[in-house]
């Protein structure tokens, strides 16, 4: 069982990974809206939360962060983490890029 998960199961049936992941998410970072793996952390601004969550003070001023600047907010999150708690960047933050056409 996961921290924060006693009470999480659905209806008496074992949560699956992706939902124990998601609860655990969920309760470090009970003040945003995080639902998905996907649009909810395209502003950067999670992935901050998280790492500030799980590190308090390693990432104080994610709550200021710009919106707009998703991918340049995820970098820094990502980088800390990576500098300070020995977390591997596995993924590149990465901007919407147009499909280039042949």
């Amino acid at each position: 069982m996961w921290e924060g998960e006693d009470d999480m199961n659905n209806g008496g049936t074992e949560p699956t990974p992706k939902q124990r992941l998601m609860n655990w998410i969920q309760t470090k970072l009970p003040d945003l809206p995080i639902k998905n793996f996907t649009t909810d952390w395209n502003d950067g601004k999670a992935v901050g939360a998280l790492v500030d969550a799980v590190a308090p003070g390693l990432c104080p001023d994610w709550p200021d962060w710009d919106p707009k600047d998703g991918v340049q907010n995820a970098s820094e999150a990502m980088g800390l983490a990576d500098d300070w708690l020995n977390i591997p960047q596995l993924i590149k933050p990465e901007g919407n890029r147009q499909p280039q056409h042949r």
